[in-house]
């Protein structure tokens, strides 16, 4: 995607993926302490009111989507947002770590497409429902988070040690490859 490419200049990217507004505002906090960082949030609502509130939560850092294909210049912003629907999951290449959103609602939101892209995974306490969220964070590839002490703790020694989010990355990229071919298993053995 050469619009991400741009965006990003080399740099590598943090991605919010299905985010809400719980999710967005530890984003924000994260970002306050570490303006130097590059995002791409794409939240889970996209309409008015949600980007309205997303403009006013990240100020003068964020520039959209639909205004950087409109061919607005980068200019210093480091936070890209999503104003539309069906990008996230040919984003998240681009991704060294993923917030994944929903887990401070009824549940988070699909964990595997980050993890193909071998990144760690952080998010809400409410994952207990997803057998891969689950076996993410039994492995140390995704790390659940309560609060914005957790969150900023988490984010930081994943940020700083890049050994260990190498590691986490790797194991989330293995679990993916291990669990391949899942659908062939499941009728074979109903069959």
């Amino acid at each position: 995607l050469e619009w991400v490419e741009a965006f990003l200049g080399g740099e590598r990217a943090y991605i919010g993926g299905s985010t809400w507004e719980p999710d967005e505002e530890l984003i924000a906090a994260y970002v306050q302490q570490n303006p130097e960082q590059k995002w791409i949030v794409a939240p889970h609502e996209v309409n008015e009111a949600s980007i309205s509130r997303l403009q006013r939560l990240f100020g003068g850092n964020l520039l959209k989507y639909s205004d950087l294909v409109a061919g607005r210049e980068i200019n210093g912003h480091r936070i890209l947002l999503i104003d539309c629907y069906g990008l996230l999951t040919s984003i998240y290449q681009y991704g060294s770590l993923a917030v994944i959103g929903g887990g401070f609602g009824v549940g988070i939101h699909n964990t595997l497409e980050a993890a193909t892209f071998g990144m760690p995974i952080v998010f809400g306490p409410n994952y207990s429902k997803f057998k891969e969220a689950n076996d993410l964070v039994a492995l140390q590839a995704a790390f659940s988070i309560t609060d914005e002490d957790t969150f900023l703790e988490v984010m930081n020694t994943l940020d700083s040690d890049v050994k260990m989010r190498e590691k986490a990355g790797n194991r989330a990229s293995s679990y993916v490859q291990q669990n391949r071919g899942a659908k062939d298993r499941i009728l074979k053995h109903i069959f």
